[in-house]
């Protein structure tokens, strides 16, 4: 199904794809609060923790994006003590908690450039104040993409699936597409990533000259919450 959507170009059809995926793999409701992905954790302790937090803002509450160790012995216990004094989760709980955080994904554009043949420049994503890259018509470039995975899990490419009964590694599926006309203009499957990777997207420039905001989105095919989208201001010009 996803094939058929990106040889089509359908960029909303394609996204649905993934989450779809994703809500199979880890057996819950796309439109449901991101931390009931999370083990033990019912309403009532979700309004406790943070009635508007994701999964990343929680890790980055405890500082887990920082680690690149296991939690020692007095930072878990810290840790277990802030969410057993605003929940009613017991200290298992609240440690099954922590693990979960400890294994789910955390994924940084640490750089990105745009290359034509030889020719490589920076581009800032998601800077709508600064200045649009320039394209040709209807040519072919690479949106070349350094990602660094972060936390005490980022050599460990095993997914987080309790309620999915089968090994599954975690990959990354990134669109490069125009929202506002539907449309994929590249996309790329990538691997499990482990540590650093680098990454290249091939893709197309539009075919007519103009202004156009490209959106890229990052997408895991096995957890929900962690998507990633930044906008890149493009001016396409003979």
């Amino acid at each position: 199904m996803l094939d058929i959507c990106i040889s089509n170009g359908w960029l909303d059809s394609a996204i649905s794809t993934v989450i779809l995926l994703q809500q199979i793999i880890q057996g819950r409701w796309y439109w449901d609060h991101p931390l009931m992905c999370l083990p033990a954790l019912i309403d009532h302790s979700i309004d406790g923790i943070g009635p508007y937090l994701t999964i990343p803002q929680l890790q980055a509450q405890y500082d887990i994006d920082k680690k690149d160790r296991k939690l020692n012995q007095q930072e878990t216990t810290k840790i277990v003590k802030e969410i057993t004094s605003c929940t009613i989760l017991d200290e298992r709980e609240a440690k099954q908690v922590i693990d979960a955080l400890c294994h789910w994904p955390i994924l940084s554009i640490k750089s990105t450039f745009l290359q034509n043949g030889l020719m490589e420049c920076p581009v800032n994503l998601d800077n709508l104040n600064a200045q649009p890259i320039v394209l040709q018509p209807y040519k072919r470039y690479k949106l070349r993409l350094k990602i660094q995975m972060l936390g005490p899990n980022k050599n460990n490419t095993q997914a987080y699936a309790p309620r999915f009964h089968k090994e599954k590694t975690a990959s990354w599926i990134i669109f490069i597409g125009d929202k506002e006309k539907n449309k994929i203009h590249g996309f790329t499957k990538c691997s499990p990533i482990e540590s650093f990777r680098d990454v290249r997207i091939n893709f197309i420039s539009p075919s007519m000259p103009g202004n156009y905001t490209l959106s890229v989105f990052i997408l895991s095919d096995s957890y929900l919450g962690i998507d990633q989208e930044y906008a890149i201001r493009c001016k396409v010009q003979n």
